[in-house]
């Protein structure tokens, strides 16, 4: 059966069924929509923060801190993004998302942290630990705070920080692939 097809606002869709969307479309949208939500987000983020951590006071106006809270939310979403779509296309738009990430600016420094961060998951997923504090833990040391508990004759990082970081980072990653998905299918670039 032919299906028909129209092109309108950037969205091409059948006579039944959801808009299409390309996976670039797609990467580019996720992209997009999460560097302009940061840049709105991140002093209410530090703003929270500053009670558990006071570093965050000065931390509300580093452009790089606000990029490496980026990167950690990304890489939470990206394994949202594997769990909605598990096949070549969710495959194909996590590479594009990261190829986007690698500028002439940031070099592969985007692709090391989120692998970084994809290592810190899949050994707490292995723990039966909640993954988005594996990804705290390491923003943690990413953002340079220091803040600490001591336990016995151990220190660690405090986690009450900890658990809000992860937190925060699962509250700003919201639920971009769950509905992007429920609206539209992702098809191949051509």
């Amino acid at each position: 059966m032919r299906r028909a097809t129209c092109f309108l606002f950037g969205v091409t869709m059948g006579w039944f069924g959801k808009p299409k969307k390309t996976v670039t479309e797609a990467a580019c949208e996720f992209i997009f929509t999460y560097t302009a939500q940061i840049k709105i987000d991140w002093p209410e983020i530090c703003k929270r923060l500053q009670e558990i951590e006071p570093k965050f006071e000065t931390l509300k106006h580093d452009v790089m801190s606000s990029f490496e809270f980026l990167l950690a939310a990304i890489s939470i979403q990206l394994h949202a993004l594997s769990n909605l779509q598990n096949n070549d296309t969710g495959e194909k738009i996590r590479e594009t998302i990261l190829e986007l990430l690698s500028t002439d600016n940031a070099g592969t420094y985007p692709l090391e942290t989120i692998a970084e961060y994809d290592e810190a998951w899949n050994d707490f997923v292995e723990k039966s630990a909640p993954p988005f504090f594996a990804v705290s833990w390491i923003l943690i040391d990413k953002l340079k705070l220091t803040k600490t508990v001591t336990l016995g004759n151990q220190v660690h990082k405090d986690p009450i920080l900890v658990m809000s970081l992860g937190r925060l980072l699962v509250e700003f990653s919201g639920k971009f692939w769950k509905l992007y998905l429920a609206k539209y299918k992702i098809v191949s670039d051509r």
